[in-house]
């Protein structure tokens, strides 16, 4: 009977789409509950779907299930055939663990991704054992070949693509953050050598909206983890490359700027001890992304960046048009530095001077907050 509901639970992974988000959360159910159950069917059925990857990989390339002319049907239907029954008996050696996979040789010439995504899917994010991290990376590999590939190399059907891609964007942030330090290391190292690199082949925009999406699910992963030494490891690397190469593209992200999250509190504890870090960052891009650094100081950075952080804003300050400021965001700045930290700012003449220099600018955008506090400033100095 554990055999016969092993074989069943296999031909589901197999057949199910991960297009559907119903049919995802089985995937999820089996990745959080099967490898505590029975790990060695877990491992069977991981090794079963890269197997049956391939399988399928040479099943489109034969175009055995594509209109064919009446004459050629027969001949069509006895390939068909041949094909269901291989995967009737893969579905038999995989629970009776007849063959394992090579990790290393998966490619995206040879194994059909969308069941390679049922492969990623059902993978524990904590789990060590060396074939998951090598399946892990050439994984990436295979995502990133196919930003580089004509719609026709897989029929048009750029859905299963999209869905792999979000799939992997949230599950690769948890791997990242709950593998030990060296080998998340490796993994995002190569992840950022991909980001970094664009290519001219890249299908339009497919390329830098997947890594844009991989940045922002891992500070997705850390809140809800509330992870800070994994989040802060990561970023150092992050920060690292965005230095070397010079680039500005995912610098929103660097500054922890995701469109409507957390838009409402001023303390995040995966910051707490990154002061020094930011404040770097900052004086290092902070003039080119300057709303994001105001988004940050204003936001989930309030309580742990400032006042301190008045500093190095203040120091790229200059290199802005004032036109360019995020009206928004700068009063809410302001209102920060106002009704949490004014008393210290207050004892502190560079800081209160870096605070007046602010006020002044937003009394010049005749922003209403900065008369009111302008007024209740003096007012409380006489």
């Amino acid at each position: 009977t554990r055999w016969k509901a092993a074989i069943l639970l296999f031909k589901c992974l197999y057949t199910f789409s991960t297009e559907n988000n119903l049919l995802t959360s089985f995937f999820t159910h089996v990745r959080e509950n099967l490898w505590k159950i029975a790990p060695e069917i877990g491992t069977a059925c991981w090794h079963g779907l890269i197997v049956f990857a391939c399988l399928q990989k040479e099943r489109f390339d034969s175009k055995v299930d594509w209109p064919h002319h009446p004459s050629e049907e027969e001949d069509r239907l006895a390939r068909q055939k041949s094909f269901d029954d291989r995967e009737i008996e893969l579905s038999e050696k995989v629970l009776k663990g007849d063959f394992r996979v090579n990790p290393a040789n998966i490619s995206f010439e040879t194994h059909g991704p969308w069941r390679l995504d049922s492969a990623f899917l059902i993978l524990p994010d904590n789990f060590q054992q060396e074939d998951f991290h090598m399946f892990t990376r050439q994984y990436l590999e295979i995502l990133v070949a196919r930003f580089s590939t004509s719609d026709d190399d897989y029929g048009n059907d750029n859905s299963r693509f999209f869905w792999s891609n979000i799939h992997f964007a949230e599950r690769f942030a948890y791997y990242l953050l709950r593998q030990p330090d060296e080998i998340s290391d490796a993994a995002f190292q190569q992840f950022l050598d991909h980001a970094f690199r664009f290519q001219q082949s890249w299908r339009m925009n497919d390329g830098f909206e997947f890594f844009d999406r991989c940045f922002e699910q891992i500070i997705v992963a850390a809140d809800r983890m509330q992870d800070g030494i994994g989040l802060q490891r990561l970023w150092k690397l992050f920060y690292s490359k965005t230095k070397e190469t010079n680039s500005q593209s995912y610098l929103r992200r660097l500054f922890l700027d995701l469109q409507w999250w957390k838009s409402d509190i001023s303390h995040w504890q995966p910051i707490e001890g990154s002061e020094s870090f930011f404040q770097q960052a900052i004086l290092d891009f902070g003039a080119k992304e300057f709303n994001s650094v105001l988004k940050l100081l204003s936001g989930v950075g309030s309580q742990t960046l400032l006042p301190q952080s008045l500093e190095q804003f203040n120091t790229i300050r200059p290199k802005l048009h004032n036109d360019s400021w995020d009206i928004f965001e700068a009063e809410r700045l302001l209102q920060r530095l106002y009704y949490t930290h004014y008393q210290q700012i207050r004892h502190d003449k560079f800081l209160f001077s870096y605070f007046l220099e602010l006020l002044d600018i937003m009394v010049s955008k005749d922003s209403s907050l900065a008369f009111f506090v302008r007024e209740s400033c003096f007012g409380m100095d006489k």
